[in-house]
């Protein structure tokens, strides 16, 4: 008799103990949670005479972009218990902040960069454009683990203004990841990383001599 008690006692503990661990990893269903993108941070150049860059506004150009509800949706998370939570960007404009990205990354690797705005009154020797092609960062909730995966694509055209020469460029960045306990900042660390590793693999296949860019 007390080891059938003991019996039901370890099941009732295990299926409270699966109830709540069901629980715990379905809250949140419905919230929708700012991620923020930003540039890696190494030493930034001291140089005096850098060579400017003019980074425009990217275009938000997601294939479903002209029927998108949220503008700012980039990603969702499944939960084990059921329901979705949302994954945005955070201050609402994708394409703002890719532009502000590369502007960053661009001066923290020698450059004087900026993201341009009308009337601003600053000369560049380049200018870059782009457009957004992609930029997806999702989370896939299973019993005991979940599953990461980001991508992002982006089109760049820098444009010599010495002589209107271009370079264009495809950059494509991503990466996935297994944890056992999920949290926002692991996703968004995964997200800066594919886009600062696309925007590393720009650089390594472009030089700069003579204030122009050129493809290697």
């Amino acid at each position: 008799m007390k080891g059938e008690e003991v019996l039901v006692g370890k099941r009732m503990l295990l299926f409270a103990v699966s109830v709540g661990f069901l629980f715990s990893v379905g809250c949140g269903a419905g919230e929708v949670i700012p991620l923020d993108i930003r540039a890696a941070q190494p030493p930034v150049s001291t140089k005096a005479d850098r060579v400017k860059v003019a980074v425009s506004v990217f275009e938000d150009a997601r294939p479903d972009n002209d029927v998108r509800a949220d503008k700012a949706r980039i990603g969702i998370r499944t939960h084990v218990a059921g329901g979705e939570s949302y994954f945005n960007i955070k201050g609402g404009q994708l394409g703002p902040a890719v532009s502000q990205v590369v502007a960053d990354y661009l001066t923290q690797r020698g450059l004087d960069a900026w993201v341009s705005k009308a009337g601003d009154g600053k000369t560049a020797d380049i200018t870059l454009n782009g457009r957004v092609l992609d930029c997806r960062a999702h989370a896939n909730s299973r019993m005991g683990w979940t599953e990461l995966a980001v991508r992002t694509k982006l089109a760049v055209e820098a444009i010599n203004q010495a002589d209107q020469s271009a370079v264009r460029m495809t950059l494509n960045g991503e990466g996935q990841d297994i944890k056992t306990v999920f949290d926002t900042v692991d996703l968004e660390r995964l997200l800066n990383e594919a886009l600062n590793d696309s925007l590393k693999e720009f650089l390594q296949d472009t030089n700069i001599a003579n204030r122009l860019m050129r493809l290697r």
